[in-house]
């Protein structure tokens, strides 16, 4: 890469302003408020974009370090669609008759994140309450990490998903709510987040954490498990539509140090899980979850005593 000075400022700049305006979206803030909560001074405790302070600090000679040391911890390189026969002599010809020293991607081993139940509260004079309930679990291709990704499926997957119906349908508290469970190379965070209207912030605390503890307590029935099945399976359908989805997806598995059929694999295992190995993998990996809040001061108060004398806090 060149690395213009000019060109450096501009982008450092462009990142520490989209740093800054995510600092006033309450649900940012809760969100970077529980990756800190989960994973402390790690990699993944901030933002991807970086903390503020080590930003303004990079310059030059640091980006040329990490650019001559690309590949040297493992790199993938995926062709998708109408690859030619001479594909390799092709992409070597850029080489100089050289060749570039790499590997292929290791598997983490050891967890990334933090054990333990904390609450976190940042003040926001809004008109509502956003809430964050989460933990640390496994890396993609771990054993167990299939179990949550149907969970996943169940909780937050369409307008059919448990806490959609729970809580927006039943309850009326939600403006949004859903299920965070990215892919990561350590071990990924499973959260639930929630926004509602400050007024309704007791209730929305009390009922966001009924629905995690009833993870814990009871499995999901075999009709439940059967609609998660079809959602795995249709998500992974949708993804695999074009050339370029086909590409994104290899290079996720590969790069993450899985096998080439790692997605086939999992659609035949998803197929032989039961609710109570899904019940089994929620009793093991998400039975201490931190909360994070944002919102006005009377509402933290109201969600905080929720949680102060739930059992998920101790």
């Amino acid at each position: 890469p060149w690395l213009v000075d000019d060109q450096i400022a501009l982008e450092r700049q462009l990142n520490l302003q989209t740093l800054q305006r995510q600092k006033e979206d309450p649900f940012q803030v809760a969100h970077d408020q529980l990756r800190h909560q989960l994973y402390g001074d790690g990699p993944y405790g901030h933002d991807p974009l970086g903390v503020e302070a080590e930003l303004r600090r990079l310059q030059r000679d640091h980006l040329s370090q990490q650019a001559s040391r690309l590949g040297e911890q493992g790199a993938v390189l995926v062709l998708a669609g109408q690859i030619p026969a001479e594909a390799q002599q092709l992409l070597q010809l850029g080489l100089d008759g050289g060749s570039w020293a790499t590997a292929a991607p290791p598997r983490l081993s050891g967890p990334s994140g933090l054990q333990r139940t904390s609450l976190a509260s940042s003040q926001d004079d809004t008109e509502q309450l956003v809430l964050m309930l989460g933990a640390t679990t496994t890396p993609l291709g771990a054993p167990q990490a299939l179990a949550l990704r149907l969970l996943h499926c169940h909780l937050g997957v369409g307008m059919s998903s448990r806490l959609f119906v729970a809580l927006r349908e039943e309850h009326g508290l939600a403006y949004d709510v859903g299920v965070h469970y990215p892919a990561r190379l350590g071990d990924a965070p499973f959260v639930f987040h929630l926004s509602s209207s400050s007024d309704r912030a007791a209730e929305a605390c009390r009922e966001l954490l009924h629905e995690w503890q009833r993870l814990l307590e009871q499995p999901i029935s075999s009709e439940e498990l059967g609609l998660a099945l079809a959602k795995f399976g249709g998500q992974e359908a949708l993804g695999r539509q074009t050339s370029s989805q086909l590409a994104d997806r290899h290079v996720l598995v590969l790069g993450h140090g899985l096998p080439f059929d790692f997605a086939d694999r999992c659609l035949q295992e998803a197929q032989q899980l039961s609710p109570q190995d899904l019940q089994a993998a929620a009793r093991q990996l998400l039975s201490r979850p931190s909360l994070s809040l944002c919102g006005p001061r009377s509402a933290l108060q109201a969600a905080e005593a929720v949680w102060n004398r739930h059992p998920l806090s101790r």
